[in-house]
């Protein structure tokens, strides 16, 4: 029988039945809109309602995990003499990594025979998803905690996030990229490509006047970057014909296609909007 339990967060846009499937919890960000104080989950709200509103002008905001969530969390499996390895949304993203690293130190002398093992995803959505989903394979396969932990950090060093926004006001309103940058690019009508940075933050990597051409430089940037040609390959969007138009792209460049294909899920979907598009994949090198 395993002694440690693997915890991610919603911040990987992980499907609850799949979480059951790999005997994975995982720790709710909330999000609220501007005419309501209620507080709503990736779970709570269809996704089509979720963009219907934003493409309506209504503006979301989210709220990290909070210690005390997390202290309760952890609680439940440590007193059943469990350790824990959680997985968590970017810390370059969110404050939700560092409320669990908050909580798992005051938890220490509590529990003082267990471990809590935190490993920042420095990625979202699909990218932490695929990092959580390989703990999950391992564990499963009977990988100690440690072995568990050090696999899936070299997947962590390795992968790469890239992504593109149809509309750059909504990464500009959640600070994700500098309010001038955003504008500017705005007023150009310039379709930017972004990456993670090795501190899991979003910056700015090239541009195009056209989504279609972002897309394009998407799949080049795969072919020249990736560790393997068949190794895994996800896509995460907020606009379903982007993710057709992806789709249909890679299999004619280069004749394969997407591992895994999702939405990117509300609480990521505050920042990105409803015209977005991720890849993740492992490279030669961050």
């Amino acid at each position: 029988m395993q002694s440690y339990v693997i915890v991610t967060d919603s911040g990987s846009d992980l499907s609850k039945e799949e979480l059951v499937g790999m005997d994975m919890d995982s720790a709710d960000l909330t999000f609220s809109f501007e005419d309501t104080h209620e507080e709503f989950t990736n779970s709570t709200m269809p996704i089509e309602e979720f963009y219907s509103r934003m493409k309506n002008g209504m503006m979301p905001k989210t709220a990290a995990v909070s210690p005390d969530r997390f202290r309760m969390l952890f609680s439940k499996y440590l007193s059943k003499g469990l350790d824990i390895l959680y997985i968590g949304l970017s810390s370059g993203l969110s404050s939700t990594f560092h409320n669990a690293v908050l909580a798992a130190e005051d938890l220490k002398k509590r529990f003082s025979d267990r471990k809590v093992v935190l490993l920042d995803s420095l990625t979202a959505s699909l990218g932490e998803g695929m990092i959580a989903e390989k703990a999950g394979i391992l564990k499963k396969a009977g990988a100690s905690l440690k072995e568990t932990y050090d696999r899936s950090m070299e997947l962590v060093k390795s992968l790469r996030s890239i992504l593109a926004v149809s509309d750059l006001s909504y990464v500009r309103r959640g600070g994700r990229i500098s309010s001038l940058k955003a504008l500017a690019g705005e007023l150009m009508h310039i379709k930017p490509l972004m990456k993670v940075d090795e501190k899991g933050q979003i910056r700015y990597h090239s541009r195009a006047h056209s989504m279609k051409k972002i897309f394009g430089m998407m799949i080049d940037d795969y072919e020249e970057h990736a560790l393997s040609c068949d190794g895994p390959l996800y896509l995460s969007y907020s606009s379903e014909e982007y993710a057709l138009e992806m789709t249909s792209l890679l299999k004619r460049k280069l004749g394969r296609e997407f591992d895994r294909t999702g939405w990117i899920g509300p609480v990521i979907g505050c920042h990105s909007g409803p015209g977005g598009v991720a890849m993740f994949y492992p490279s030669k090198e961050f």
